[in-house]
């Protein structure tokens, strides 16, 4: 081989050196973003399994139910009764604060808005005025239903609200979807009690 032939190969010979060492760094800093992909997502997966529909910094309410359900075991009858905290979790007031959310009862759920300090429950809705809750006292709620017949709301053993039940059926000729899908216990109830029989 002539020497200007070893002058023409010399600097592919570089040139694939460097080609080289790209390719290998840049491997090794895709394995690095994969790597750590892998160990955010891992974690996130694990806590979104044991996440419950509260999306704050709130600890996970594990609430006493008779027959150790969450939700109204039938669209028959029914009564979920709860005692709330004294205290709010949070310093301030949320503007609205959903209780209780029925996933079994399309529509169902107890909503506080503690500006106007009115409660809306049942299905169809009952408002509730002049209600306070996270005033320094515990406070019993207590919504029972049956079907067909009456629902009723109870403050503290007294009933401030009745009326007829109407179950929401969700109409699959219109598209329209009535409720959620999830069910919800806020975890401002210290206990939650959910069973079917209507006049507890």
């Amino acid at each position: 081989m002539r020497h200007k032939d070893k002058k023409r190969l010399n600097p592919l010979k570089k040139n694939y050196k460097s080609i080289i060492f790209l390719v290998v760094l840049l491997l090794a800093f895709f394995s690095l973003i994969a790597v750590g992909y892998f160990n955010i997502k891992e974690p996130e997966n694990q806590a979104g399994a044991a996440t419950n529909a509260a999306t704050d910094n709130t600890p996970p309410i594990t609430p006493t139910t008779s027959t150790q359900m969450q939700d109204f075991p039938n669209t028959v009858q029914g009564t979920f009764t709860g005692i709330l905290n004294a205290k709010y979790i949070k310093e301030e007031l949320d503007p609205i604060i959903v209780l209780y959310v029925s996933s079994r009862l399309p529509g169902m759920a107890m909503i506080y808005y503690p500006q106007e300090k009115k409660l809306v429950c049942g299905t169809p809705q009952m408002v509730i005025n002049d209600i306070s809750l996270f005033d320094g006292a515990q406070h019993t709620l207590t919504y029972s239903f049956q079907n067909p017949g009456i629902q009723y709301f109870s403050y503290d053993n007294k009933i401030l609200s009745q009326s007829d039940f109407h179950l929401n059926i969700p109409s699959l000729l219109t598209g329209n979807t009535v409720g959620v899908s999830e069910k919800f216990i806020n975890p401002n109830f210290g206990s939650v009690e959910i069973n079917s029989n209507p006049n507890t």
